[in-house]
């Protein structure tokens, strides 16, 4: 028996439509961290940690900045995000928006303002919650192709008995009359289309949900130039995607086909754990250097998986045969990317600072746990495969960023530029994110605008047929992202 293969969908690679269980584009969702948090980060390219004196530092991967915090500081952020695709396939395009708005942080943080900045042993302590990634988005195409999903379904339905089909693909196809016995004592099984018959396609996925954290943090200083942090993060997941895949014979040219559409939708849904440690040191009084480490977040994700769909054919007169599938649960857990951040910073007395940073994300150490629940004679052939996989799909990336500040009386002037490298093996491709943004500062107020952008570049196929000399449609999607993140706080 064939097995099915894992197509999850992802930004960064050549990605399969068809909804699927887990794979590794598990891992790479769940490493995703966009950036921001409060306005300040997000306009500065992530480029806080060797200064602190932010709450984003909470969620960072060295959270000893917050030794820097001279006050109590209350603060929340609003954010707005526009994500535009734009698809190409053959001599069509297609581009659909989404637009939607968040909360993007609120936290408090405990700051000793009865010690002095520079005193040994002070103790700083906070609270927060942010969200770290957004995964709202829509996108489609639509055109003709040679191809049809219905020949997916007959490669995984050969030589397997109808009673052993998967009940979310060709068990749906083979009840609503997509395919259908040619041989049924080889389990041979045919379609209306033959080979190469051209059919309309289209399709429709919309995607929700974010990656949120709660951090609980703490850092101290000590021999007035060292702090030493560390965050406890509770990561929450969920996502949602939804596909609504078509196909029909506009031309006309086929005795018996109609149209048919393939419903598909998943939803994971989890928590998880993960710790950062981090340590800045002044070397000048006005330079200073940082590292952090954030330990692989541990998820255990609940899984929801269905798929229904409606075929339409003539057969002596028109029919239309519909079905919806029982849909599958599963429950497993993950070990996400580990993240290493090394930084440095120059603070230009009454005139601002400039940040260098490189992270570095270890994708290829992520790791599968099917078996959470301790089971004895577990088959664990699937998590080792799928482990197998990452290994050889995935790789460690080096990710550097650029930020400043200028400070003019009480307003602000900030920007930065990250370089996030893709992380599939065979994808030698870096988008740029390019950050700016403006604040004004008083004694116990402050308020910070934000913004980044990037395009990228993806490739997709609403169904992929296993197989070298295989023909499936191919989409190039080109996809453009802006986000703009208001903060207001209070000092006291």
């Amino acid at each position: 028996m064939k097995l099915h293969k894992y197509f999850l969908f992802s930004f960064f690679a050549l990605s399969s439509g068809l909804i699927s269980a887990q794979g590794v584009g598990d891992v790479v969702r769940l490493a995703s961290y966009s950036g921001g948090t409060t306005a300040r980060n997000l306009s500065t390219g992530n480029g806080l940690s060797p200064f602190g004196s932010d709450l984003s530092v909470m969620h960072s991967v060295n959270p000893a900045g917050l030794a820097g915090f001279r006050q109590n500081d209350l603060s929340f952020s609003l954010g707005f995000e526009s994500v535009n695709n734009e698809s190409e396939f053959g001599v069509e395009s297609l581009s659909v928006d989404q637009t939607h708005a968040s909360l993007e942080s609120i936290g408090f943080v405990y700051g000793n303002s009865d010690i002095s900045y520079e005193e040994s042993g002070r103790f700083v302590f906070g609270i927060s919650y942010s969200k770290l990634h957004s995964f709202n988005n829509r996108f489609g195409y639509n055109g003709f192709s040679s191809s049809s999903i219905t020949d997916r379904f007959l490669y995984f339905a050969d030589g397997v008995h109808p009673d052993d089909f998967y009940e979310l693909e060709e068990g749906l196809a083979y009840n609503t009359g997509a395919i259908f016995d040619e041989d049924p004592d080889n389990n041979i099984y045919t379609s209306d289309l033959a080979p190469g018959d051209r059919v309309f396609q289209e399709d429709i996925v919309t995607e929700t949900g974010s990656m949120s954290e709660f951090s609980l943090a703490a850092a101290a200083m000590f021999n007035k130039k060292t702090q030493v942090g560390v965050a406890l993060g509770i990561p929450f997941f969920n996502s949602t995607r939804n596909s609504t895949y078509m196909e029909s014979d506009l031309e006309d040219a086929n005795a018996a086909f109609e149209d048919l559409e393939y419903r598909s939708f998943i939803n994971q849904r989890g928590v998880g754990v993960n710790l950062k440690m981090g340590v800045n040191h002044r070397i000048t009084n006005w330079t200073s250097i940082g590292l952090g480490i954030q330990t692989p977040s541990y998820f255990v994700l609940n899984e929801t998986f269905g798929a229904g769909m409606t075929y339409q054919f003539f057969d002596g007169s028109n029919r239309l045969e519909e079905d919806e599938a029982i849909p599958l649960e599963s429950r497993y857990g993950v070990n996400s990317a580990w993240r290493l951040d090394l930084s440095g910073g120059h603070i230009f007395p009454k005139f601002g600072f400039i940040t260098l940073g490189l992270e570095a994300v270890l994708y290829d150490l992520s790791s599968f746990d099917f078996n959470i629940n301790n089971e004895e004679n577990f088959d664990d052939s699937n998590e080792i495969e799928l482990d197998n996989r990452i290994k050889d799909e995935l790789k460690s990336t080096l990710n550097p960023k650029v930020g400043f500040e200028v400070l003019l009386n009480k307003f602000r002037f900030r920007g930065g530029i990250k370089f996030v490298a893709n992380p599939y093996e065979d994808i030698n491709e870096t988008n740029i994110v390019y950050n700016a943004g403006l604040g004004f500062s008083a004694d116990k107020f402050y308020i910070d605008l934000g913004g980044n952008f990037f395009t990228e570049k993806i490739g997709y196929s609403p169904y992929t047929i296993p197989g070298e000399n295989a023909s499936f449609p191919f989409v190039n999607l080109n996809k453009s992202n802006t986000k703009i993140t208001l903060t207001t706080g209070i000092r006291f």
